[in-house]
Protein backbone atom coordinates (compact mmCIF):
# COMPACT_ATOMS: atom_id res chain seq x y z
CA UNK A 1 0.00 0.00 0.00
CA UNK A 2 1.35 3.42 -0.94
CA UNK A 3 1.83 6.06 1.80
CA UNK A 4 -1.47 7.86 2.39
CA UNK A 5 -2.10 10.68 4.88
CA UNK A 6 -5.82 11.45 5.08
CA UNK A 7 -5.61 14.66 7.16
CA UNK A 8 -2.38 16.04 5.73
CA UNK A 9 -3.78 19.58 5.55
CA UNK A 10 -6.30 21.39 7.72
CA UNK A 11 -9.78 21.95 6.33
CA UNK A 12 -9.37 25.75 6.30
CA UNK A 13 -6.12 25.58 4.32
CA UNK A 14 -7.58 22.96 1.93
CA UNK A 15 -10.69 25.08 1.37
CA UNK A 16 -8.45 28.07 0.61
CA UNK A 17 -6.46 26.15 -2.02
CA UNK A 18 -9.63 24.81 -3.65
CA UNK A 19 -11.41 28.16 -3.81
CA UNK A 20 -8.30 29.90 -5.13
CA UNK A 21 -7.82 27.25 -7.84
CA UNK A 22 -11.43 27.70 -8.95
CA UNK A 23 -10.59 31.30 -9.85
CA UNK A 24 -7.57 30.35 -11.98
CA UNK A 25 -7.69 30.07 -15.79
CA UNK A 26 -7.78 26.53 -17.13
CA UNK A 27 -8.14 24.56 -20.36
CA UNK A 28 -9.31 21.12 -21.41
CA UNK A 29 -6.35 19.95 -23.52
CA UNK A 30 -6.74 18.10 -26.83
CA UNK A 31 -5.33 14.75 -27.83
CA UNK A 32 -2.57 14.54 -30.45
CA UNK A 33 -3.13 14.23 -33.40
CA UNK A 34 -6.90 13.68 -33.25
CA UNK A 35 -7.80 16.96 -31.56
CA UNK A 36 -10.36 15.39 -29.23
CA UNK A 37 -10.83 16.87 -25.71
CA UNK A 38 -9.16 14.97 -22.88
CA UNK A 39 -11.06 13.93 -19.78
CA UNK A 40 -9.31 16.37 -17.44
CA UNK A 41 -8.62 20.07 -16.90
CA UNK A 42 -5.20 21.75 -16.79
CA UNK A 43 -4.35 24.76 -14.63
CA UNK A 44 -1.17 26.91 -14.56
CA UNK A 45 1.88 24.99 -13.31
CA UNK A 46 5.08 25.99 -11.52
CA UNK A 47 8.56 24.49 -11.73
CA UNK A 48 12.25 25.28 -12.17
CA UNK A 49 12.89 27.10 -15.44
CA UNK A 50 16.00 26.64 -17.59
CA UNK A 51 16.65 29.41 -20.11
CA UNK A 52 16.22 28.34 -23.70
CA UNK A 53 13.95 25.37 -22.96
CA UNK A 54 10.17 25.08 -22.93
CA UNK A 55 8.73 23.73 -19.69
CA UNK A 56 5.20 22.50 -19.10
CA UNK A 57 4.31 21.63 -15.53
CA UNK A 58 0.77 21.39 -16.95
CA UNK A 59 -0.88 21.38 -20.35
CA UNK A 60 -2.23 24.90 -19.73
CA UNK A 61 0.97 26.44 -21.09
CA UNK A 62 4.57 27.13 -20.19
CA UNK A 63 5.26 26.99 -16.47
CA UNK A 64 6.95 29.65 -14.35
CA UNK A 65 9.36 29.38 -11.45
CA UNK A 66 8.04 28.29 -8.06
CA UNK A 67 9.08 31.65 -6.63
CA UNK A 68 6.41 33.30 -8.80
CA UNK A 69 3.66 30.96 -7.57
CA UNK A 70 0.76 32.38 -5.48
CA UNK A 71 1.38 32.44 -1.69
CA UNK A 72 -0.98 29.50 -1.06
CA UNK A 73 0.95 27.34 -3.52
CA UNK A 74 4.30 28.30 -2.02
CA UNK A 75 2.96 27.41 1.42
CA UNK A 76 1.75 24.06 0.06
CA UNK A 77 5.21 23.36 -1.40
CA UNK A 78 6.76 24.25 1.97
CA UNK A 79 4.54 21.78 3.86
CA UNK A 80 5.27 18.96 1.45
CA UNK A 81 8.98 19.79 1.69
CA UNK A 82 8.77 19.33 5.48
CA UNK A 83 7.00 15.99 5.01
CA UNK A 84 9.58 14.80 2.45
CA UNK A 85 12.48 15.78 4.72
CA UNK A 86 10.87 14.01 7.69
CA UNK A 87 10.53 10.78 5.68
CA UNK A 88 14.09 10.94 4.34
CA UNK A 89 13.11 11.91 0.80
CA UNK A 90 14.81 14.60 -1.38
CA UNK A 91 13.71 18.19 -0.89
CA UNK A 92 12.83 20.98 -1.45
CA UNK A 93 9.67 20.56 -3.53
CA UNK A 94 10.05 22.87 -6.53
CA UNK A 95 7.53 21.49 -9.05
CA UNK A 96 3.73 21.82 -8.82
CA UNK A 97 1.38 20.59 -11.56
CA UNK A 98 -2.36 21.15 -11.06
CA UNK A 99 -4.96 18.93 -12.74
CA UNK A 100 -8.75 19.12 -12.39
CA UNK A 101 -11.38 16.39 -12.75
CA UNK A 102 -15.12 16.89 -13.05
CA UNK A 103 -17.38 14.02 -11.97
CA UNK A 104 -17.18 12.11 -15.28
CA UNK A 105 -13.52 12.90 -15.95
CA UNK A 106 -10.79 10.32 -15.53
CA UNK A 107 -7.26 9.35 -16.52
CA UNK A 108 -6.36 5.89 -17.76
CA UNK A 109 -3.66 3.65 -16.26
CA UNK A 110 -0.20 5.09 -16.79
CA UNK A 111 3.28 5.56 -15.35
CA UNK A 112 5.41 8.70 -15.04
CA UNK A 113 8.14 7.68 -17.49
CA UNK A 114 9.40 11.27 -17.70
CA UNK A 115 10.76 10.88 -14.16
CA UNK A 116 13.22 8.13 -15.18
CA UNK A 117 15.78 10.78 -16.20
CA UNK A 118 16.17 11.77 -12.53
CA UNK A 119 17.98 9.92 -9.72
CA UNK A 120 15.97 7.12 -8.16
CA UNK A 121 15.17 9.01 -4.96
CA UNK A 122 13.80 12.01 -6.89
CA UNK A 123 11.26 9.96 -8.84
CA UNK A 124 8.67 9.95 -6.06
CA UNK A 125 5.54 12.03 -6.79
CA UNK A 126 3.52 13.61 -3.98
CA UNK A 127 -0.15 14.10 -4.88
CA UNK A 128 -2.39 16.36 -2.77
CA UNK A 129 -6.16 16.10 -3.36
CA UNK A 130 -8.76 18.82 -2.89
CA UNK A 131 -12.53 18.77 -3.34
CA UNK A 132 -14.60 15.78 -4.45
CA UNK A 133 -13.36 12.21 -4.15
CA UNK A 134 -12.21 10.44 -7.29
CA UNK A 135 -11.06 6.82 -6.74
CA UNK A 136 -7.39 6.18 -7.59
CA UNK A 137 -6.67 2.64 -8.74
CA UNK A 138 -3.24 1.02 -8.36
CA UNK A 139 -2.25 -2.19 -10.14
CA UNK A 140 1.01 -4.15 -10.22
CA UNK A 141 2.75 -5.69 -13.19
CA UNK A 142 5.98 -5.85 -15.11
CA UNK A 143 7.54 -4.57 -18.35
CA UNK A 144 7.57 -7.17 -21.12
CA UNK A 145 7.41 -7.52 -24.91
CA UNK A 146 4.28 -6.13 -26.55
CA UNK A 147 1.54 -8.74 -26.64
CA UNK A 148 0.36 -7.79 -30.15
CA UNK A 149 3.61 -9.01 -31.70
CA UNK A 150 4.95 -5.53 -32.48
CA UNK A 151 8.40 -4.34 -31.52
CA UNK A 152 8.97 -2.68 -28.17
CA UNK A 153 7.82 -3.24 -24.62
CA UNK A 154 4.72 -2.49 -22.58
CA UNK A 155 3.40 -2.73 -19.03
CA UNK A 156 1.70 -6.08 -18.41
CA UNK A 157 -0.61 -6.28 -15.34
CA UNK A 158 -0.18 -9.37 -13.17
CA UNK A 159 -2.97 -8.86 -10.60
CA UNK A 160 -0.71 -9.47 -7.59
CA UNK A 161 -1.08 -6.11 -5.85
CA UNK A 162 -4.21 -4.26 -7.00
CA UNK A 163 -6.18 -1.89 -4.80
CA UNK A 164 -8.07 1.42 -4.71
CA UNK A 165 -7.67 4.45 -2.50
CA UNK A 166 -10.18 7.25 -2.05
CA UNK A 167 -8.21 10.52 -1.57
CA UNK A 168 -10.27 12.90 0.54
CA UNK A 169 -10.22 16.71 0.69
CA UNK A 170 -6.79 17.76 2.00
CA UNK A 171 -5.19 14.30 1.82
CA UNK A 172 -1.76 13.29 0.51
CA UNK A 173 -0.57 10.10 -1.15
CA UNK A 174 2.90 9.28 -2.49
CA UNK A 175 3.70 7.36 -5.69
CA UNK A 176 7.17 5.78 -5.17
CA UNK A 177 9.80 6.09 -7.87
CA UNK A 178 10.04 2.29 -8.07
CA UNK A 179 6.58 2.26 -9.67
CA UNK A 180 8.09 3.60 -12.92
CA UNK A 181 11.33 1.62 -13.23
CA UNK A 182 11.35 -1.54 -15.34
CA UNK A 183 12.90 -4.44 -13.44
CA UNK A 184 12.52 -2.79 -10.03
CA UNK A 185 10.30 -5.61 -8.77
CA UNK A 186 7.77 -2.98 -7.65
CA UNK A 187 6.36 -1.76 -10.97
CA UNK A 188 2.84 -0.35 -10.79
CA UNK A 189 0.47 1.73 -12.86
CA UNK A 190 -2.12 4.11 -11.48
CA UNK A 191 -5.35 5.56 -12.85
CA UNK A 192 -7.90 8.17 -11.79
CA UNK A 193 -11.38 6.70 -12.10
CA UNK A 194 -14.62 8.56 -12.79
CA UNK A 195 -16.18 9.86 -9.59
CA UNK A 196 -19.60 9.59 -7.98
CA UNK A 197 -19.02 12.32 -5.36
CA UNK A 198 -20.91 15.53 -6.13
CA UNK A 199 -19.67 17.50 -3.14
CA UNK A 200 -17.67 20.64 -3.92
CA UNK A 201 -19.56 20.80 -7.20
CA UNK A 202 -18.09 17.44 -8.27
CA UNK A 203 -14.65 19.03 -8.86
CA UNK A 204 -11.48 17.30 -7.73
CA UNK A 205 -8.16 19.18 -7.83
CA UNK A 206 -4.94 17.13 -7.78
CA UNK A 207 -1.59 18.87 -7.30
CA UNK A 208 1.37 16.70 -8.37
CA UNK A 209 4.57 17.73 -6.57
CA UNK A 210 8.18 16.70 -7.19
CA UNK A 211 11.73 17.66 -6.30
CA UNK A 212 13.69 18.40 -9.50
CA UNK A 213 17.47 18.18 -8.84
CA UNK A 214 19.77 20.92 -10.08
CA UNK A 215 22.48 18.70 -11.59
CA UNK A 216 20.47 17.46 -14.58
CA UNK A 217 21.58 18.08 -18.15
CA UNK A 218 19.43 20.58 -20.10
CA UNK A 219 17.70 17.75 -21.98
CA UNK A 220 17.02 15.80 -18.78
CA UNK A 221 15.79 18.97 -17.10
CA UNK A 222 13.33 19.69 -19.94
CA UNK A 223 12.04 16.11 -19.77
CA UNK A 224 11.67 16.03 -15.99
CA UNK A 225 9.75 19.33 -15.91
CA UNK A 226 7.34 18.30 -18.66
CA UNK A 227 3.69 17.75 -17.95
CA UNK A 228 2.77 14.44 -16.26
CA UNK A 229 1.41 11.28 -17.84
CA UNK A 230 2.98 11.38 -21.27
CA UNK A 231 5.86 13.81 -21.25
CA UNK A 232 6.32 16.74 -23.64
CA UNK A 233 3.64 17.37 -26.23
CA UNK A 234 4.19 15.55 -29.50
CA UNK A 235 4.63 17.54 -32.69
CA UNK A 236 4.25 16.16 -36.19
CA UNK A 237 7.30 16.65 -38.41
CA UNK A 238 6.98 18.29 -41.81
CA UNK A 239 8.84 17.64 -45.03
CA UNK A 240 8.62 17.32 -48.80
CA UNK A 241 9.43 14.63 -51.36
CA UNK A 242 11.63 17.00 -53.36
CA UNK A 243 13.32 20.38 -52.86
CA UNK A 244 11.66 21.69 -56.04
CA UNK A 245 8.13 21.62 -57.43
CA UNK A 246 6.10 19.64 -58.22
CA UNK A 247 6.39 17.59 -55.06
CA UNK A 248 4.41 16.05 -52.20
CA UNK A 249 4.41 18.13 -49.01
CA UNK A 250 3.84 16.43 -45.67
CA UNK A 251 2.58 18.76 -42.95
CA UNK A 252 -0.13 21.26 -42.14
CA UNK A 253 -1.71 23.65 -44.61
CA UNK A 254 -0.08 26.50 -42.72
CA UNK A 255 3.35 25.00 -43.46
CA UNK A 256 2.68 24.68 -47.22
CA UNK A 257 0.02 27.28 -48.13
CA UNK A 258 0.48 26.86 -51.89
CA UNK A 259 0.15 23.06 -51.93
CA UNK A 260 -3.10 21.42 -53.05
CA UNK A 261 -4.73 19.12 -50.50
CA UNK A 262 -5.52 15.67 -51.98
CA UNK A 263 -7.58 13.90 -49.33
CA UNK A 264 -11.06 13.46 -47.95
CA UNK A 265 -12.96 16.07 -45.95
CA UNK A 266 -11.60 16.07 -42.47
CA UNK A 267 -11.75 18.19 -39.34
CA UNK A 268 -9.37 17.44 -36.50
CA UNK A 269 -8.96 20.08 -33.83
CA UNK A 270 -8.57 23.50 -35.37
CA UNK A 271 -7.49 22.20 -38.80
CA UNK A 272 -10.23 21.72 -41.39
CA UNK A 273 -9.70 20.23 -44.85
CA UNK A 274 -12.34 20.49 -47.55
CA UNK A 275 -13.53 17.64 -49.78
CA UNK A 276 -11.41 16.67 -52.78
CA UNK A 277 -12.04 13.82 -55.24
CA UNK A 278 -8.57 12.38 -54.58
CA UNK A 279 -9.09 10.81 -51.16
CA UNK A 280 -8.93 7.10 -50.43
CA UNK A 281 -12.73 6.68 -50.51
CA UNK A 282 -12.47 2.95 -51.02
CA UNK A 283 -11.05 2.49 -47.50
CA UNK A 284 -8.70 -0.16 -48.90
CA UNK A 285 -7.55 -2.89 -46.54
CA UNK A 286 -3.97 -2.12 -47.52
CA UNK A 287 -2.47 1.31 -48.12
CA UNK A 288 0.44 0.14 -50.24
CA UNK A 289 1.07 2.18 -53.36
CA UNK A 290 0.51 -0.58 -55.98
CA UNK A 291 -3.00 -1.27 -54.69
CA UNK A 292 -3.95 2.39 -54.49
CA UNK A 293 -2.39 3.06 -57.90
CA UNK A 294 -4.63 0.44 -59.48
CA UNK A 295 -7.61 2.13 -57.84
CA UNK A 296 -6.47 5.56 -59.09
CA UNK A 297 -5.89 4.36 -62.65
CA UNK A 298 -9.33 2.73 -62.67
CA UNK A 299 -10.94 6.02 -61.62
CA UNK A 300 -9.09 7.83 -64.41
CA UNK A 301 -11.08 5.88 -66.99
CA UNK A 302 -13.69 8.58 -66.38
CA UNK A 303 -12.89 11.52 -68.67
CA UNK A 304 -14.33 14.03 -66.22
CA UNK A 305 -12.15 12.72 -63.42
CA UNK A 306 -9.08 12.80 -65.70
CA UNK A 307 -9.69 16.51 -66.17
CA UNK A 308 -9.54 16.96 -62.37
CA UNK A 309 -6.22 15.12 -62.24
CA UNK A 310 -4.88 17.23 -65.11
CA UNK A 311 -5.41 20.34 -62.98
CA UNK A 312 -2.85 18.96 -60.50
CA UNK A 313 -0.09 19.07 -63.13
CA UNK A 314 2.89 21.11 -61.98
CA UNK A 315 1.45 21.77 -58.49
CA UNK A 316 2.66 20.75 -55.05
CA UNK A 317 0.36 18.24 -53.35
CA UNK A 318 -0.39 18.28 -49.62
CA UNK A 319 -0.87 15.27 -47.33
CA UNK A 320 -1.13 16.24 -43.64
CA UNK A 321 -1.55 12.65 -42.42
CA UNK A 322 1.57 10.76 -43.55
CA UNK A 323 5.05 11.19 -42.10
CA UNK A 324 7.77 12.83 -44.21
CA UNK A 325 9.27 10.36 -46.65
CA UNK A 326 6.35 7.93 -46.34
CA UNK A 327 6.68 5.60 -49.35
CA UNK A 328 3.06 4.45 -49.21
CA UNK A 329 1.54 7.95 -49.24
CA UNK A 330 -1.32 8.08 -51.74
CA UNK A 331 -0.35 11.65 -52.74
CA UNK A 332 2.77 10.23 -54.42
CA UNK A 333 0.49 8.29 -56.77
CA UNK A 334 -1.43 11.43 -57.77
CA UNK A 335 1.87 13.31 -58.21
CA UNK A 336 3.08 10.63 -60.63
CA UNK A 337 -0.14 10.37 -62.62
CA UNK A 338 -0.72 14.12 -62.85
CA UNK A 339 2.76 14.87 -64.18
CA UNK A 340 3.25 12.08 -66.72
CA UNK A 341 3.84 13.32 -70.32
CA UNK A 342 0.45 13.82 -71.96
CA UNK A 343 1.34 11.58 -74.92
CA UNK A 344 2.25 8.65 -72.69
CA UNK A 345 -0.35 8.77 -69.97
CA UNK A 346 -4.08 8.12 -69.77
CA UNK A 347 -5.09 11.68 -69.14
CA UNK A 348 -5.70 12.81 -72.71
CA UNK A 349 -5.78 11.48 -76.25
CA UNK A 350 -7.42 8.08 -75.62
CA UNK A 351 -10.87 6.64 -76.10
CA UNK A 352 -12.89 6.52 -72.88
CA UNK A 353 -13.95 2.94 -73.61
CA UNK A 354 -11.30 0.99 -75.54
CA UNK A 355 -8.33 3.28 -74.64
CA UNK A 356 -7.30 3.53 -78.31
CA UNK A 357 -5.29 6.68 -79.10
CA UNK A 358 -7.49 9.28 -80.83
CA UNK A 359 -5.26 12.37 -80.70
CA UNK A 360 -5.68 15.23 -78.25
CA UNK A 361 -9.49 15.03 -78.12
CA UNK A 362 -11.49 13.55 -75.26
CA UNK A 363 -14.36 11.08 -75.57
CA UNK A 364 -14.99 8.02 -77.76
CA UNK A 365 -13.28 6.83 -80.90
CA UNK A 366 -15.48 6.53 -84.01
CA UNK A 367 -15.78 2.76 -83.65
CA UNK A 368 -16.97 2.89 -80.02
CA UNK A 369 -19.20 5.86 -80.70
CA UNK A 370 -21.06 3.96 -83.44
CA UNK A 371 -21.64 0.97 -81.10
CA UNK A 372 -22.55 2.96 -78.00
CA UNK A 373 -26.04 4.51 -77.90
CA UNK A 374 -25.23 6.62 -74.83
CA UNK A 375 -22.13 8.57 -73.86
CA UNK A 376 -19.73 6.52 -71.79
CA UNK A 377 -18.85 9.60 -69.78
CA UNK A 378 -22.33 9.92 -68.31
CA UNK A 379 -22.57 6.13 -67.91
CA UNK A 380 -19.32 5.95 -65.94
CA UNK A 381 -20.33 9.00 -63.93
CA UNK A 382 -23.62 7.40 -62.93
CA UNK A 383 -21.84 4.17 -62.09
CA UNK A 384 -19.40 5.86 -59.75
CA UNK A 385 -22.17 7.91 -58.14
CA UNK A 386 -24.19 4.75 -57.52
CA UNK A 387 -21.16 3.05 -55.99
CA UNK A 388 -20.58 6.01 -53.73
CA UNK A 389 -24.21 6.08 -52.58
CA UNK A 390 -24.14 2.34 -51.89
CA UNK A 391 -20.89 2.61 -49.91
CA UNK A 392 -22.21 5.61 -47.95
CA UNK A 393 -25.38 3.67 -47.08
CA UNK A 394 -23.31 0.67 -45.95
CA UNK A 395 -21.10 2.91 -43.80
CA UNK A 396 -24.18 4.55 -42.24
CA UNK A 397 -25.73 1.19 -41.40
CA UNK A 398 -22.45 -0.07 -39.94
CA UNK A 399 -22.16 3.08 -37.80
CA UNK A 400 -25.75 2.69 -36.55
CA UNK A 401 -25.15 -0.97 -35.67
CA UNK A 402 -21.92 -0.07 -33.85
CA UNK A 403 -23.71 2.67 -31.90
CA UNK A 404 -26.43 0.22 -30.90
CA UNK A 405 -23.83 -2.30 -29.74
CA UNK A 406 -22.03 0.37 -27.72
CA UNK A 407 -25.29 1.45 -26.07
CA UNK A 408 -26.14 -2.16 -25.24
CA UNK A 409 -22.66 -2.71 -23.78
CA UNK A 410 -22.90 0.50 -21.73
CA UNK A 411 -26.24 -0.61 -20.30
CA UNK A 412 -24.76 -3.97 -19.31
CA UNK A 413 -21.74 -2.30 -17.71
CA UNK A 414 -23.93 0.13 -15.76
CA UNK A 415 -25.85 -2.81 -14.30
CA UNK A 416 -22.65 -4.30 -12.84
CA UNK A 417 -21.70 -3.08 -9.32
CA UNK A 418 -18.73 -0.71 -9.18
CA UNK A 419 -16.43 -3.12 -7.34
CA UNK A 420 -17.06 -5.83 -9.93
CA UNK A 421 -16.47 -3.40 -12.80
CA UNK A 422 -13.14 -2.41 -11.30
CA UNK A 423 -12.16 -6.05 -10.84
CA UNK A 424 -12.87 -6.70 -14.50
CA UNK A 425 -11.07 -3.53 -15.64
CA UNK A 426 -7.95 -4.38 -13.63
CA UNK A 427 -7.79 -8.04 -14.68
CA UNK A 428 -5.57 -9.02 -17.66
CA UNK A 429 -7.59 -10.57 -20.52
CA UNK A 430 -5.89 -13.92 -20.07
CA UNK A 431 -7.25 -14.08 -16.46
CA UNK A 432 -10.90 -13.25 -17.23
CA UNK A 433 -11.85 -16.88 -16.57
CA UNK A 434 -10.75 -16.44 -12.93
CA UNK A 435 -13.37 -13.71 -12.25
CA UNK A 436 -16.37 -15.11 -10.40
Amino acid sequence: MIPYVEDFLTKDFSDGILEFTRTQPHVRPLTVPWGQPKRRLSFPGYGPVLEGFKHQASEYGESTDIDTAPPLYRELASRITEYAAATGMPSPINYLSTIGYLTDDRMKFHQHKEDLVMPEANQAVYVVSFGAVHPVAIRSGYTGPKRNGKKGTEFIPDGKDDYIIYPKHGSLYVLPGSFNRPGSGDEHEHAVLAGTDYSYGGLRIAVNCKCIPEDLTPEQHARATSRPAGGPGKTKKTGASSPSSPRVCWGKKADFPDAVYVGMKNSRGKFEYEYTPFGNFKKLNTTTVPTFREYAVDRMRNAEFRSYVEKLRGKDLLCPWCSPGEKDCHALVWLELANMPSKKNNLTGRCDKCRRRIGEDQGLCKSCESRSPSPVKSFVGRGYAAKRRKEALQDKRAAEEAAARRAETAAIVESIPEDERLAIAMTPPEQYHLIK
